[in-house]
């Protein structure tokens, strides 16, 4: 049974004299404990796909919405974004954005507290979040004084002290050097092994394409095309395009195109070299 599902569903923003459609008759469908890649050109609605799980849309962005989105079986038009929050923890590109509390512990209890937990379910949440992201030695420091990478770690952690079954994180390595965010995405992949489901909008491609299990590309509000990442890398659909791929999936694409014995598509220079020694020893030749 899939704990996300998207059902024609079409939203247009309300933006004074005209409407913008953001989301068109969009179907989907993502298991639990699966890590999703969202990707596409800016504008293509990547955003508003992640306002409609956790009910932002319709509840807060005016507009006209259509069709049904289910997330955990609960139909996000009939709960609320307080009772949609135990469902999908939203992470924002920027922590800035979200951490306002005067150290990490109380920014992790924030969200509990607003759900009016007992004190003793606060303290269990909070002491989960710190050890599920490994961050108990920052709990008495300011947000202000980390490093962007401890930034990220702590807005993730605000999010999981709600325990959701979902995470959606919005280009949450933006701001960061490489080294940190492939920590951030190798703790994200250790979630997903945990159970937790994982949605990500990511641009840096290369970073992300080894650890997921599904890609999902779209284009002016509409999926594009969806399927496992070799799948999606092969299709020929114009939104491809507009991604910018890891130079070694370009070269092996070109690669397929001319010498049709290159049969695989490899997202990491170490499975390049896999393939291109095996081809070596069969007696290929370019």
């Amino acid at each position: 049974m899939s704990i996300i599902q998207f059902r024609d569903v079409s939203f247009s923003y309300h933006t004074g004299e005209c409407d913008f459609p953001a989301l068109k008759n969009v179907n989907l469908e993502i298991s639990p404990g699966s890590f999703v890649l969202i990707c596409g050109a800016t504008g293509c609605g990547k955003s508003s796909l992640f306002r409609a799980l956790n009910g932002l849309v319709p509840h807060f962005y005016e507009g006209q919405f259509t069709g049904q989105v289910l997330v955990n079986g609960k139909d996000t038009r009939q709960f609320s974004t307080r009772d949609l929050s135990l469902e999908v923890g939203l992470v924002f590109q920027n922590p800035d954005n979200q951490l306002i509390a005067m150290n990490v512990e109380r920014e992790l209890a924030f969200g509990p507290e607003n759900l009016g937990l007992s004190r003793e379910k606060i303290i269990a949440q909070v002491e989960y979040a710190l050890d599920v992201v490994n961050i108990q030695h920052l709990r008495k420091k300011s947000p202000l004084e980390l490093s962007g990478g401890e930034q990220q770690r702590v807005a993730i952690a605000s999010v999981l002290a709600l325990n959701p079954p979902i995470l959606a994180l919005d280009e949450p390595t933006a701001n960061l050097d490489p080294q940190r965010a492939l920590d951030i995405l190798a703790f994200l992949s250790q979630l997903k092994h945990q159970g937790k489901t994982i949605l990500i909008v990511e641009h840096r491609l290369e970073l992300v394409l080894p650890l997921v299990d599904k890609m999902v590309v779209m284009q002016n509000g509409r999926i594009a095309v969806e399927g496992s990442v070799e799948f999606v890398l092969r299709s020929q659909d114009p939104a491809i395009d507009a991604l910018e791929l890891p130079p070694i999936v370009e070269l092996f694409k070109y690669m397929e195109k001319t010498y049709p014995r290159f049969s695989d598509i490899p997202f990491t220079v170490e499975k390049a070299s896999e393939i291109l020694f095996a081809k070596k020893n069969e007696g290929f030749k370019v």
